[in-house]
């Protein structure tokens, strides 16, 4: 009898024995894979590793627009042509990439950010008067507020649009995570046809990767550059944690038909005192 009701309890712990042990192979497995590709990713540079998904079109005619460092971005020059309005979420105090994006397709601006309000305050006379300078009503306007859900001193995105239908509009946001609020989101999600792309740096990227994806499959744009903000680190994953992306529409980049490896020559690093990432593309069927 004993030997009986021992042969039954094997029997129904076998499966819990069974699952620990496959999720142990499982748990090893995945340990094995961090530190081999650290290693081999490690040797010459920093690795940071984006899923296949995002590999960019490869264009031609790529230029950096603004600084170069963090808040320059890089955009294909049949787009700044093509570009009437500019719409911008988040400035901080660095107008630089609106400034020089209006002098080369002439484009009208229009910025959102309460952030700079308060650094306006605490800035020297020179730099109010650049500010005002470039912020006229004329060439470029600027509103203080925040990207929002329209309340509390905020503005929907679907709002700053209001106006600008019959021109082709090119968005350009650094909100500091605040693009994954809902009502943002969702008005990222449904950005009307003459918005023909978007510039961006996402926060939290292995976290968002699938709404990242989303958001690039259903309004309809191509992923024609990556590079990663070196400022942000990398998860255990190695996937980094900030990401800029340049999104855009059939129609406003020429594919090269080349592969190339990332960073690019118009790259520069986000933080001057560390090296960029070099970027490495892969299926993600571990994490």
């Amino acid at each position: 009898m004993r030997r009986f009701i021992k042969l039954c309890k094997a029997l129904f712990l076998l499966p819990l024995y069974v699952y620990r042990t496959h999720i142990r192979l499982e748990e090893l497995k995945l340990t094995v894979w961090r530190f081999k590709r650290l290693v081999e990713l490690s040797l010459n540079e920093i690795p940071a590793v984006i899923p296949k998904g995002f590999r960019p079109c490869h264009p031609c005619n790529l230029r950096r627009v603004g600084r170069d460092a963090d808040g320059g971005y890089v955009v294909t020059e049949e787009a700044i042509r093509a570009t009437e309005v500019l719409i911008s979420y988040g400035i901080d105090f660095d107008w630089e990439f609106e400034r020089e994006f209006s002098e080369l397709s002439g484009a009208r601006v229009f910025a959102y950010d309460r952030s700079t309000v308060d650094l306006l305050v605490g800035a020297d006379e020179p730099e109010r008067l650049r500010f005002n300078r470039f912020f006229d009503g004329q060439i470029a306007t600027f509103h203080g507020l925040f990207i929002g859900n329209g309340e509390h001193g905020t503005v929907r995105v679907s709002q700053t649009l209001q106006g600008h239908e019959n021109k082709r509009v090119f968005i350009k946001f650094d909100i500091e995570g605040a693009e994954y609020e809902p009502a943002v989101f969702g008005d990222l999600l449904k950005l009307p046809p003459n918005v023909i792309g978007v510039v961006a740096e996402f926060h939290s990227f292995p976290g968002n990767v699938d709404r990242i994806r989303n958001l690039v499959k259903s309004s309809g744009f191509y992923v024609v550059h990556i590079h990663v903000n070196n400022g942000g680190g990398t998860s255990d994953d190695m996937l980094p944690n900030l990401i800029e992306l340049t999104l855009l529409r059939e129609g406003y980049f020429r594919p090269s038909g080349e592969v190339h490896t990332y960073p690019l020559g118009v790259d520069r690093p986000c933080v001057a005192s560390r090296r960029d990432m070099r970027l490495h593309f892969e299926d993600w069927s571990l994490r």
